[in-house]
């Protein structure tokens, strides 16, 4: 894998991958075009282990109609900043049990999340929970 980035103006870059696609990050304060690099991060937490959740679903042949992840973050105050704590809330649609999809979070965080295994190395607490949505 490779990417890189761009210098655009002010605090504004494009990040661009291999693979060919691209997407601006903006660290501003305000006018911002696009998601600061700790928001992507987020995105991409929430993002890698919703997919080791629908993987472990599906080959557990479980059926569900939706998943939706809300991730909410604390940041230390002291640089370089780094999140200290995530809780990630995953709200899951369908036919399908409560302890069934917990078990499908646990085994995505202990085994199949690298994003998840990079950050909990590096000393950030991440919570789980889950919720069952109206059918």
């Amino acid at each position: 894998m490779r990417a890189r980035v761009k210098f655009l103006e002010k605090v504004r870059f494009l990040g661009e991958t291999d693979s060919g696609f691209s997407i601006v990050l903006d660290a501003s304060k305000d006018r911002k075009i696009g998601p600061s690099p700790m928001e992507l991060l987020l995105v991409c937490l929430a993002c890698c282990a919703a997919i080791g959740v629908v993987n472990v679903l599906n080959a557990m042949g479980e059926e569900f109609k939706s998943l939706e992840a809300y991730v909410d973050a604390e940041r230390r105050e002291e640089h370089p900043q780094m999140f200290k704590r995530i809780k990630i809330k995953y709200v899951v649609g369908g036919p399908v049990r409560k302890d069934v999809i917990e078990g499908a979070i646990k085994l995505t965080y202990e085994k199949y999340c690298p994003v998840a295994a990079m950050l909990r190395n590096g000393g950030v607490k991440i919570e789980t929970e889950c919720s069952l949505k109206e059918r």
